[in-house]
């Protein structure tokens, strides 16, 4: 009977771009677009900036684009650097968690420094989805784990979608690629999901960055002889359990292995926060708009939800920095009933802004859970997203309400691509002329007919340069 480490990994080497429905090379390409203009827009924030600044000099042979500098850097570093970014506004995609951090900024370092072409990034990139969203789904704990660690799945099992995309692209046979998934297991970093949660929150944000160096990393271990244990995943001492998940599906792992497609499943962001607050600023956003509401004519929002807008503290009313701010639902709101556009502009100068009425407006926002709505997410499970019910009052007392159970950018309620366009449109403005975003969204929509996925990170690291 083989390891499951090796199943996954002779699924990874033998996988073809010709082994692709159409669909699945799409949404491929939307969710380079997407991530590319996370990894772009996040750097003009000083957070940013800042960690770039940090890690530039650190140098070595096959080298990739680290999105902020006219250099190419060791690949590795250039997938942890740019891992970093794509997760810096909350603004990219989810499923089990954010696997697009990762496995974006990972097949474009590795596919750029090993000069692989259109098709393989794609192929790689579909690859590290597969891996990552099953590892997630298979070591999920119960509800009342989740309550005590929160859940390995959201992001420190990220590793394995890097060392699955890099390794694909350096073309790692099956019997490599089973060593790279055991080392990128055990280079994990540790769950401190809940620690995240203290305010102010850690500028570090989450570890999908160190996610993405630990996988690219075990790669270049593994070129080097070296490797971890020989089935990870498996046995009642494998990876689910030293995550701190007291369950684990084994079947999850290999389920249609090959004829479907996790990437498919994936959720677009409209608004630059997390994903749980989307239903309840869908819902105002609706009553927003269809009442000519704002700051002047509303009293109060009260919003329903389920625990984990309390658990998560998404009620925090007075983010103190941008980290913070992606996290409160209070903020969200306040922009959205400012009619700010999402993206760069919720956050100006890259901080967090509580000036011209956003602070009263955060205060007249409250949040209570609603034992149903509760029931339904967590136990039922009968709601693809954390559902939410909206009151707006408005100063003559007139009440207003909505309920929302599946927001904006999910599969069953998608973002079109022309959407997906105008948000990276907004994200490289500040850097790149209209010409020059356009140029880049016609190359990531044909990406697969490239010879080289070069052509198109020459593209982004020329708007770094000095001379413009």
């Amino acid at each position: 009977m083989k390891f499951i480490t090796e199943e996954l990994g002779e699924y990874i080497t033998y996988l073809k771009y010709s082994d692709l429905p159409d669909e699945v090379v799409l949404q491929a390409k939307r969710i380079l677009l997407d991530t590319l203009g996370c990894i772009i827009g996040a750097y003009e924030t000083r957070l940013g900036h800042t960690f770039i600044e940090s890690i530039k000099g650190i140098h070595g042979e096959k080298k990739a684009t680290m999105v902020g500098d006219p250099e190419k850097h060791l690949w590795i570093f250039a997938a942890m650097a740019n891992s970093y970014l794509a997760d810096l506004l909350d603004f990219e995609q989810t499923l089990t968690g954010h696997e697009s951090s990762v496995v974006i900024p990972a097949a474009l370092a590795a596919g750029e420094a090993c000069g692989k072409n259109g098709e393989d990034v794609i192929t790689a990139i579909v690859a590290g989805y597969e891996v990552q969203t099953r590892v997630g789904l298979a070591i999920s704990p119960s509800r009342s784990r989740f309550k005590e660690v929160s859940s390995p799945s959201v992001e420190i099992c990220s590793s394995f979608g890097a060392g699955s995309a890099a390794g694909k692209l350096f073309g790692f046979s099956s019997g490599l690629m089973n060593r790279t998934l055991n080392a990128a297991g055990t280079l994990s970093p540790i769950l401190t999901m809940y620690k995240f949660l203290e305010r102010p929150a850690s500028l570090l944000k989450g570890k999908y960055w160190w996610c993405a160096y630990a996988g690219c990393f075990a790669v270049h271990l593994v070129q080097n002889g070296l490797h971890g244990p020989r089935d990870i995943l498996g046995g009642d001492h494998g990876y689910w359990i030293c995550c701190g998940s007291d369950q684990c599906d084994f079947g999850a792992f290999t389920r249609e292995l090959g004829t479907s497609f996790m990437i498919m499943g994936d959720s677009f962001k409209p608004y630059p926060s997390c994903r749980w607050t989307h239903p309840a600023l869908d819902a105002v956003q609706i009553l927003v708009l269809q009442h000519d509401l704002n700051e002047k004519t509303i009293r109060q929002i009260r919003v329903k939800s389920s625990s984990v807008i309390k658990d998560f503290r998404l009620d925090d009313p007075i983010p103190e920095s941008i980290v913070d701010a992606e996290f409160s639902l209070p903020y969200a709101i306040a922009m959205i009933v400012k009619r700010v556009s999402p993206g760069l502009d919720w956050y100006p100068g890259g901080n967090v802004s509580l000036k011209n009425g956003v602070r009263e407006l955060c205060e007249k926002v409250k949040i209570e859970t609603d034992p149903d709505l509760d029931m339904r997410y967590f136990e039922e499970k009968t709601e693809r997203a954390n559902p939410a019910y909206v009151e707006i009052e408005t100063v003559d007392g007139t009440v207003f309400s909505h309920a929302v159970t599946c927001p904006r950018g999910d599969p069953t309620n998608p973002l079109s691509d022309s959407e997906l366009e105008e948000k990276f449109t907004g994200l490289c403005r500040k850097r790149f002329s209209e010409q020059k975003i356009q140029d880049l969204i016609d190359s990531i929509w044909n990406v697969e007919n490239t010879d080289n996925i070069s052509r198109l990170m020459d593209k982004v690291r020329s708007a770094y340069n000095s001379t413009g």
